[in-house]
C-alpha cells in the first residue's frame, strides 16, 4: 500500500486549499512524525505481519468508536502546540508500523473542530509528506522492492481514479452525515483487520 497512500495523499493536498497556510500551521505533526516514521519504519520488518494488523485494527477501531460517541474531548488553543508534538510522536510511530497515520491525526482534527475542507488539506498534506521517510525506510529494509515495488505502483492508478469519484460524492453530501458514513465505514474495516489477525 506504500505508493498509493503516497500518491493518493499528495493529490488530495489540490483539493485541501492552500498547502503552504497548512504546513505553517501544523508543521510540528510533520516534525516529529517523519524521523520518527522513518526509523520505526527501517526496523518493522523485525515485527511479524499478524502482529501489526492486530496493532492497526485495534486503533481503527477505538478511533472509530470513540469518534461515533462524540468521547473525543476538545483541545482549547492554549494546548494546541503540545497537542500536535504529542500527534505527531503517535503518527509517526503508527505510521512506521502500519503506514496509516489517520487515526491519531483525526483525532486530533475532531478535538479541534476542524471543518471538512481543512480535514482534507491537512490529512493529504501531512500524510503524503510525512510518509515518505516511510516508505523510505520501507525500501532500505528490502520490504518495498522488485515484485512488490511494481504492484504497488500499478494499484495506485485504480486508486487514484477512485479517490476522484469519491470526492465528487463527498462534495454532495452535508458534513455530519459525511463524518458519520466515514467512520462506520473506518468502524468496519477495523473489525475486519481484527479478525484477519486473530483468524489468520
Amino acid at each position: 500500500m506504500s505508493i498509493p497512500i503516497l500518491a493518493l495523499n499528495l493529490v488530495q493536498v489540490l483539493f485541501g486549499g492552500s498547502p503552504l497556510h497548512t504546513l505553517r500551521r501544523y508543521w510540528p505533526i510533520l516534525l516529529m512524525a517523519m524521523p520518527i516514521g522513518g526509523v520505526v519504519g527501517f526496523y518493522s520488518s523485525a515485527v511479524s505481519r499478524d502482529v501489526l494488523v492486530a496493532i492497526l485494527g485495534t486503533m481503527v477501531v477505538f478511533f472509530s468508536v470513540l469518534s461515533l460517541a462524540q468521547w473525543v474531548p476538545r483541545i482549547p488553543d492554549r494546548y494546541d502546540r503540545p497537542a500536535q508534538v504529542l500527534t505527531g510522536t503517535v503518527s509517526g510511530v503508527v505510521a512506521g508500523l502500519t503506514l496509516l497515520w489517520a487515526p491519531p491525526l483525526m483525532a486530533y482534527l475532531l478535538s479541534r473542530d476542524s471543518n471538512r475542507k481543512e480535514w482534507i488539506g491537512v490529512i493529504g498534506l501531512l500524510l503524503g509528506i510525512g510518509t515518505l521517510p516511510v516508505v523510505l525506510g520501507f525500501m532500505a529494509n528490502g520490504s518495498l522492492a522488485g515484485p512488490t515495488l511494481i504492484l504497488s505502483a500499478i494499484i495506485a492508478i485504480p486508486a487514484l481514479v477512485f479517490q476522484l469519484i469519491g470526492e465528487l460524492i463527498g462534495r454532495r453530501i452535508e458534513p455530519d452525515r459525511f463524518r458519520r458514513y466515514f467512520l462506520w465505514m473506518f468502524l468496519v474495516l477495523g473489525l475486519s483487520l481484527l479478525a484477519r489477525a486473530i483468524f489468520a
